[in-house]
């Protein structure tokens, strides 16, 4: 029977341990037993970071007995790294691996576990980099002595270095977070393992296609490792440098870099994101109005080199369209509209783009009239979950069955004017009896 996963508890992580010692003969099968762990209170363990790889899971584990699949470049990295524990028990006892620990077709789960990710990483004795098999003939200097045991060699002949610091490993995003927040990184290729630091005082002349990224982490680590003190970098500075890294859902283009964001800037975020539910249009709608709201910097210039890190297509139409629905300025602008056309009269309609984001809270009615021309639209493009989306997702929560709120073909969602002007009444009420934070408010 295959292995199932049972829900993990709030706070908690799961860690593999081998169940058996493993040789990597022939036939032997790998075999871990997996456990749940409060990661304040967990064993000794490595967090594996790896390239996930294409294609399916063709290969076979056993885990707590039963068998899971993985894809084969998960499976030669547990091959080689459960021989190298083996050989270094001292290293660590446990290890944490994304692809196994985290139930991958749980949303939820998925969600939550992300959210720990840099904790994960930080809290970890030691991260293992799996860079890849040794499948290229220059690497028998490093096999020469490795041919039935692991060899850790803290030196790489300068020649060499090139063809390790190629490798798709070194253009994956998650990686920043990964290298930048560990206390100690160990580079696996195949059997032979190297220090991190040793292979990065060898890069001063590398001039391969991951140069810059290699040059950007290698910046940050060092930042890192002159102040004991927790370091962080705002987002836009982390989206700018590291825009052109590789994921496989864009909307990890943000989830990547969260654990390294500023204390204030999390905070925010943390309400909404990371959240895989969401589109990838939220995600970045949420992203833009938060830099908006923030930045020193006059981001407007920047405009189109944060599209292209947020993984937008490169179509005018739609970053037109997710930039204005991260301006909040529209609201003066349509509340004239309302004022100028009695509801009585004209057939108008409250439309918010990034609707998608409250589907799972609020019920919609179709059941009403249609506006039947663009222009009867009133369009509200919302400016932050911790301004205009806050005080909507609020009001749509309690008005849950409201008739007449109902959906675009777009994903926008359509509120009948009547409700559109009560809900910036409304707003404009909570706004002047509020005292918290402009971040808890409706800014108009």
């Amino acid at each position: 029977m295959a292995f199932h996963y049972t829900p993990v508890a709030t706070g908690n992580f799961r860690l593999l341990k081998l169940a058996a010692p493993y040789h990597g003969r022939k036939h032997e099968r790998l075999s871990f037993s997996m456990a749940e762990y409060h990661i304040s209170q967990a064993p000794s363990y490595t967090a594996v970071s790896h390239v996930w790889g294409s294609g399916t899971a063709t290969k076979e584990i056993l885990v707590n007995s039963h068998p899971l699949p993985v894809r084969p470049n998960l499976w030669t990295c547990l091959h080689y790294l459960a021989q190298y524990r083996n050989l270094n028990l001292e290293a660590w006892t446990h290890m944490w691996v994304d692809f196994i620990c985290i139930d991958q077709s749980n949303v939820d789960e998925r969600t939550r576990q992300v959210r720990s990710m840099d904790r994960i990483f930080a809290r970890a004795n030691e991260v293992s980099a799996w860079l890849g098999n040794q499948n290229d003939p220059r690497y028998l200097f490093l096999r020469e002595e490795a041919v039935m045991t692991l060899e850790i060699d803290d030196y790489i002949p300068y020649d060499h270095v090139p063809e390790l610091a190629n490798r798709p490993f070194w253009s994956r995003m998650w990686i920043v977070q990964e290298i930048v927040l560990a206390k100690h990184v160990r580079l696996h290729i195949g059997n032979t393992s190297i220090d991190f630091s040793s292979f990065s005082s060898q890069l001063e002349d590398y001039e391969g296609a991951h140069k810059k990224d290699l040059e950007r982490i290698l910046a940050y680590v060092k930042a890192r490792s002159l102040d004991v003190r927790e370091v962080s970098y705002p987002l836009l500075e982390l989206l700018l440098d590291f825009g052109s890294c590789q994921c496989q859902d864009p909307k990890d283009k943000v989830f990547a870099l969260l654990g390294m964001i500023p204390g204030h800037e999390r905070r925010i975020l943390d309400r909404f994101l990371p959240d895989y539910s969401l589109t990838h249009d939220a995600v970045v709608v949420l992203t833009l109005s938060l830099l908006r709201e923030l930045s020193d910097q006059d981001i407007d210039t920047k405009k189109d080199m944060l599209f292209d890190a947020l993984g937008v297509s490169s179509s005018k139409s739609a970053r037109r369209r997710l930039w204005q629905a991260s301006d909040h300025g529209a609201l003066e602008r349509i509340q004239e509209l309302l004022d100028r056309n009695p509801l009585d009269q004209v057939p108008a309609f409250l439309e918010i783009h990034g609707y998608n984001y409250l589907d799972d809270v609020v019920q919609y009615s179709t059941s009403q009239g249609r506006p039947s021309t663009i222009s009867s639209l009133v369009t509200l493009p919302f400016r932050a979950p911790w301004t205009m989306m806050t005080y909507l997702f609020q009001w749509s929560t309690e008005r849950r069955r409201t008739p007449g709120i109902s959906r675009a073909e777009d994903g926008s969602l359509l509120i009948p004017g009547a409700w559109a002007r009560q809900l910036l009444r409304e707003a404009r009420e909570e706004r002047k009896r509020s005292t918290r934070s402009p971040y808890g408010t409706w800014e108009s």
